[in-house]
């Protein structure tokens, strides 16, 4: 028998199964708790312990995915390199992602994202104001990261809407440049306005 923490990662892992399974046959907003809980064997206390609900379980999923594939977005800070991670895993996994973004509201699509993207994003903010000593507020920064965030979402779905890898390779680089440069140079122009 293994650890608390080893179980615990085994049954979200048999959850997390359950869904993929389950996505094969029907789109993600057509799957209930009771029909993830009936496939995996499990009572419904057991999923609410592990996920607040079945978006939750989808962004777990998506992210144990992507770490298996690309270990260096828990770790990496550069955001060029996380954002061409990410899009490597959205364009590997296009048919699964395809059907997640017919199946969720932009709100949902950005719960998915957000958390994972979060940290990265506070760092490469962190990182432009240091690097330029600039002075921004609390609340212009809280504003900013969020914005930063929430423009990931759509980029990468966007990204499936592409017809070759020529035009996907050009958005990838269009989405970076876009990204980098508008970190610094919106922080360079608040600091001066002083927001």
């Amino acid at each position: 028998m293994g650890t608390y923490k080893e179980q615990n990662y085994e049954t979200k892992s048999m959850i997390s199964a359950s869904l993929k399974k389950l996505m094969k046959t029907k789109p993600f907003n057509k799957i209930t708790v009771k029909q993830i809980i009936d496939d995996c064997g499990i009572v419904r206390n057991t999923f609410y312990y592990h996920f607040e609900d079945t978006t939750d379980l989808l962004r777990w999923t998506l992210r144990e995915d992507a770490l298996k594939k690309i270990p260096s977005i828990e770790t990496n800070k550069d955001l060029g390199l996380v954002i061409d991670g990410f899009c490597s895993f959205v364009l590997d996994n296009r048919s699964l992602m395809l059907s997640i973004a017919d199946s969720l509201s932009y709100y949902d699509l950005k719960r998915v994202f957000y958390k994972d993207l979060f940290a990265i994003i506070q760092q490469n903010i962190n990182d432009a104001i240091n690097a330029h000593s600039l002075t921004i507020s609390n609340d212009f920064r809280q504003f900013f990261e969020d914005i930063c965030c929430s423009a990931l979402a759509p980029i990468f779905f966007d990204l499936l809407q592409a017809p070759n890898d020529t035009i996907v390779n050009k958005r990838i680089s269009y989405a970076k440049a876009l990204l980098l440069e508008s970190i610094r140079s919106t922080l360079i122009y608040a600091s001066n306005a002083k927001l």
